[in-house]
């Protein structure tokens, strides 16, 4: 037991390393890549992404559905139930991939009637280009699905996160020297595939020789089979959801605007990435336990706890990222992209507040899924992302990029604030009036910190990177000390505290 709580709390903490890192090197490298592709190049990419992610609906869910059914045949040591579970998985996997690759060739043959009016004929073929080498990426990633979920199923988050941080770190180094070279976007998606495939090789070897994985690939149990599907379908319809929500601005931009829309959008909506990779670095290392505990019957009130608890957790970094944002972004982006972006600021911060309640309470949908209750969420979700884009097209027509960040603001306000919290309380019996009681509570942390950062801003309008920088460590750790006086609890306190004071001990012994 004290070794799975080791490997989750190592898990967490390289879940940030990995973002630090992560961030670090997009900050660094998103200027050099805006730069030296231009507008038009970088712009392609991100719409050839966007468009393809709409491929991955061809998933159909499945994927969420695994750690729930190898938890359950792990807590009943059932092996063989495990091991058809994998290989029924595999096959059905497989034969996605193969739906992905005809429906991304269909795709990629009526790529000329959706953005011919905003697109030059060579940015339409190298669109093509890229769209092609995307597909066969995702296709590739949908069989290897099983491997890495496996991988998170047994809770090997050290594994797991040291590959996305050496992966992280060898993107860049392979990357920049290709820009140097003059190669452009086609090269650059090229490159991509190529480090994804070692990437997948590595997971499998890792799954075979240390994890023993398994494969059966007869007798499948039909009643799993039948849960799965009727599991996955509402996570389906999440996927779309989340589709719309996320992807649909850049859709219409593509169509609407052109390539420098979307790469100015591209910018804004970075921001909104990083963000709910903070929140959801934490959320996905409690993935496994919320199973367990659910698959356990554990009480309510100790899920509900635990939901506060990360929410609390998750509330000390978003707080942190979006007031930070909110007095240093504007300078950020023009050191991050220039002159022509100043848009990209105020779409990263609707795009940020949009999502800051559903990132302090994402552990709730693994809740949810946990529980098999997941959809209901769904359903409402789709019809808000439905009622984004028809407010999205017009506000997009009128404002650009803005205009449908604001649509996707006022739509995911409506079911994420609204919706959620009523649904929470009501069905899942989550304590929302103590969750936000302890959220508010917290707020006092905030006062300093604003003070001090209104103080700054004249200062960091004019200041140069060097300046910038050191003007951001010192509002952070004015943040970090108002919050731990002012905000945190006792349990929080003692997870900065402990690693600290064990640290000095072994320097003390050495």
């Amino acid at each position: 037991m004290r070794k799975e709580i080791n490997e989750l709390k190592l898990g967490a903490i390289l879940s940030y390393v990995s973002l630090f890192i992560g961030n670090l090197i997009s900050i660094l490298y998103t200027p050099i890549a805006l730069r030296m592709l231009g507008q038009s190049e970088y712009g392609l990419i991100s719409l050839s992404s966007s468009t393809v992610s709409y491929l991955s609906l061809l998933s159909f869910g499945i994927g969420t559905s695994y750690i729930r059914y190898n938890t359950k045949y792990r807590v009943e040591k059932d092996k063989e139930g495990e091991y058809r579970l994998n290989g029924m998985y595999l096959i059905i996997n497989i034969i996605l991939s193969i739906i992905l690759c005809i429906a991304g060739l269909i795709l990629i043959i009526n790529i000329d009637n959706i953005f011919k009016y905003n697109l030059t004929s060579a940015e339409l073929q190298k669109t093509k280009l890229i769209m092609g080498i995307l597909i066969i990426n995702m296709a590739i990633s949908f069989i290897m699905n099983v491997f890495m979920m496996n991988i998170n199923a047994y809770e090997k988050f050290i594994v797991f996160r040291l590959i996305s941080i050496i992966s992280t770190i060898i993107t860049p180094l392979v990357n920049i020297p290709l820009l140097f070279m003059g190669v452009k976007s086609v090269g650059l998606t090229l490159c991509s595939l190529v480090l994804s495939i070692i990437g997948f090789i590595v997971q499998v070897i890792y799954c075979f020789k240390v994890l023993n994985i398994k494969f059966i690939f007869n007798k499948f149990d039909k009643q799993i089979l039948k849960e799965i599907f009727i599991f996955s379908s509402f996570m389906f319809l999440n996927s779309v959801t989340d589709q719309i929500t996320f992807n649909t601005d850049k859709f219409l931009l593509g169509i609407y605007s052109g390539t420098a829309a979307v790469a100015i959008y591209t910018i804004g909506a970075q921001f909104n990435n990083y963000y709910l990779s903070f929140s959801t670095s934490i959320s996905n290392v409690f993935i496994p336990r919320i199973n367990q505990m659910v698959l356990a019957n554990q009480n309510e009130e100790d899920i509900s706890d635990l939901f506060i608890r990360i929410g609390r957790i998750q509330y000390i970094i978003l707080a942190l990222i979006l007031s930070g944002y909110i007095i240093f972004g504007k300078r950020f982006v023009y050191f991050l992209a220039g002159d022509g972006y100043e848009d990209a600021f105020y779409i990263g911060l609707v795009l940020l507040i949009s999502i800051t309640v559903p990132c302090i309470q994402n552990i709730g949908l693994e809740i949810l899924k946990a529980k098999n209750m997941h959809k209901y969420r769904s359903i409402v979700y789709f019809c808000i992302a439905v009622f984004n884009v028809f407010i999205s097209i017009p506000m997009c027509k009128v404002w650009g990029g803005i205009g449908c960040a604001l649509g996707t603001t006022i739509s995911m306000l409506l079911g994420t604030v609204i919706f959620m919290n009523i649904y929470y309380y009501k069905k899942i019996h989550l304590d929302i009036p103590k969750f936000w009681i302890e959220i508010v509570k917290m707020f006092k942390g905030l006062v300093i910190p604003i003070i001090s950062g209104i103080f700054m801003l004249d200062r960091i309008n004019q200041s140069n990177l060097i300046e910038f920088f050191i003007l951001g460590i010192i509002y952070v750790l004015i943040y970090s000390i108002s919050c731990y006086i002012l905000s945190m609890n006792q349990y929080e306190k003692d997870l900065i505290r402990d690693p600290i004071l064990r640290m000095k001990g072994r320097l003390l012994r050495g």
